[in-house]
């Protein structure tokens, strides 16, 4: 039997990869569903609280990066999906963790690619002045000397409108 934080942490891997799996690919509102299935996905999100729950886990302090990253990945899949039923409160409280967290070396990369799959999303999610502070604070970072870093922030900034 494993000993406590390591079963935790293999709980809680196992569950947000169970929960990503489920919201991309039976949540999918691109598929032949349309509003519909992303009526359902933010039912679902709002009667399971999937944003309360996800949030302390992938902004939380002392929680373990693999845990994280999982957990920014179902956050960005479920705003992707169902952010303009969810409400604007909850796009803007994640892009703004998300802009506090791009100062931390050890998940740069992963806000990146959750602020790509966010910005890249066809949602009116009504964010556009809070993007314009990120694209900003996007082309700060650009000068940054880490390439990995550097090219995963000119990919994410793909997504976001400019004008």
């Amino acid at each position: 039997m494993l000993p406590g934080p390591a079963l935790r942490y293999r709980v809680a891997t196992s569950a947000l990869t169970i929960l990503l799996q489920f919201v991309e690919r039976f949540l999918d509102g691109s598929s032949d569903g349309g509003p519909e299935v992303r009526e359902r996905t933010a039912l679902y999100a709002r009667r399971f609280d999937l944003y309360g729950c996800l949030q302390p886990l992938a902004f939380g302090a002392k929680k373990d990066q693999v845990v994280k990253e999982l957990a920014l990945q179902c956050l960005s899949s479920l705003i992707a999906r169902a952010g303009d039923a969810l409400g604007r409160g909850v796009v803007v409280s994640t892009l703004e963790e998300a802009t506090k967290r791009l100062r931390s070396e050890v998940l740069r990369t992963s806000v990146l690619q959750t602020l790509q799959r966010i910005a890249q999303t066809e949602l009116q999610l009504g964010v556009d002045a809070e993007i314009a502070t990120l694209v900003h604070d996007l082309f700060d970072l650009l000068r940054q000397n880490d390439r990995k870093v550097r090219r995963s922030r000119l990919v994410g900034m793909h997504g976001f409108p400019l004008s």
